[in-house]
């Protein structure tokens, strides 16, 4: 059986975010061990490059093989340009 973790709706940037849980969320995956994690979208929530630069830095800590997906806040201010090569590999754009 495959055992998938998905998750969707990070908003870094947004006034709401909280490191802490982020960071809570990542050590349970890790300790989890799915097959394979699966972002769906808003990783940020004004798509600058910043919070791209800031958000992957948290992502590249879980340690399983990851699907990501842009979500409408990551398309805003020309996000998309920051977030390939960031976050999304060139073959999963």
């Amino acid at each position: 059986m495959v055992e998938l973790i998905h998750w969707s709706d990070l908003h870094y940037g947004s006034s709401e975010f909280r490191i802490d849980y982020l960071e809570s969320t990542i050590e349970y995956i890790n300790e989890k061990k799915p097959d394979a994690v699966i972002c769906t979208g808003d990783f940020t929530h004004h798509a600058r490059k910043t919070e791209y630069v800031e958000i992957s830095k948290l992502i590249k800590k879980i340690n399983i093989p990851m699907i990501n997906v842009i979500g409408n806040h990551d398309s805003l201010n020309h996000g998309v340009v920051f977030l390939k090569g960031i976050l999304v590999q060139e073959d999963q754009f």
